[in-house]
Parts: C-alpha cells; sequence; structure tokens
C-alpha cells in the first residue's frame, strides 16, 4: 500500500487527506492528530532546551505563582483569539483547522515555562499540570 492509498502521506496527512466532503468523524481525528502532532513540535525543542539550560533557575514560591497566574492568563487569551480566528474563516472546517493550530499555544505556554525551571520540581509540577489541564481542554476544543 502506497502512501496516496493509505491517507497518510506524512506530517498532518490525515489533514491533508480530508477531501472536500469529508464525514465529522474524519475531521475530529484529523484535527486531534494535528493537534497532538503539533504540541509536540513545540514541547519537544523546549524540553531539550529545558534539559540543557533549565536546571540553573531558581525561583522562590512567590514568583511561581505569579507565572502560574500569568500562564494562565496568557493561556486564555490564546483560547480567546482560536474561537475569534474560527469565527473568522468562510469555512467550518477552514476555522476548525486554523483554531486546531492556534489552540496549541495555550498548553505551550505553560509547559514552556516548566521547561524553563526543570531544576525546580515543585515549580514544574505546577506549571505542568496546569498544561495538562489546558492541553485536555484544548483538545476536547479542537473539533468543527
Amino acid at each position: 500500500m502506497n502512501a496516496a492509498n493509505s491517507g497518510r502521506t506524512g506530517l498532518f496527512g490525515r489533514l491533508r487527506s480530508l477531501g472536500k466532503s469529508p464525514d465529522p468523524a474524519q475531521v475530529r481525528a484529523a484535527l486531534r492528530e494535528a493537534y497532538l502532532t503539533a504540541f509536540g513540535l513545540l514541547a519537544a525543542p523546549g524540553l531539550l532546551l529545558g534539559l540543557m539550560f533549565g536546571r540553573a533557575l531558581r525561583l522562590d514560591g512567590a514568583f511561581v505563582i505569579v507565572l502560574l497566574v500569568l500562564a494562565a492568563l496568557l493561556a486564555l487569551l490564546a483560547i480567546w483569539l482560536a474561537a475569534r480566528g474560527k469565527a473568522q474563516e468562510e469555512t467550518p472546517l477552514a476555522g476548525a483547522v486554523r483554531a486546531c493550530f492556534q489552540l496549541v499555544a495555550a498548553p505551550a505556554v505553560p509547559f514552556l515555562m516548566g521547561c524553563a525551571l526543570l531544576g525546580q520540581a515543585s515549580a514544574v509540577m505546577a506549571l505542568w499540570s496546569l498544561a495538562l489541564l489546558i492541553f485536555m481542554v484544548g483538545f476536547w476544543l479542537s473539533r468543527p
């Protein structure tokens, strides 16, 4: 079976192979695959950089709380911008694709902040817990 017949043609292949009138299950699966892949593309370099440089940074508890609040506010802004962008597209599918890629920024913010603080376990756990919560909300929202 070659790549053209399998419906999966590399990165974001399921999204590219939807065609003109896909059924909702295909769209949902393609958008979720794109969401997961795009988050992985953002998270992998952040994690590598955090492993190399994040152990030296130490912050006190109050500043970590400020970072949590800032991350939550930036994530809400990313979700709001994704919803706004989704409404501006001509077709529902185009709006869903645009929103899916914009939604990835929401959990990436606290995740990358956590990567910068890898030497401080409590800060990493707090920021990554927030990222996981926002990731699950974004995964649920990444639907047509």
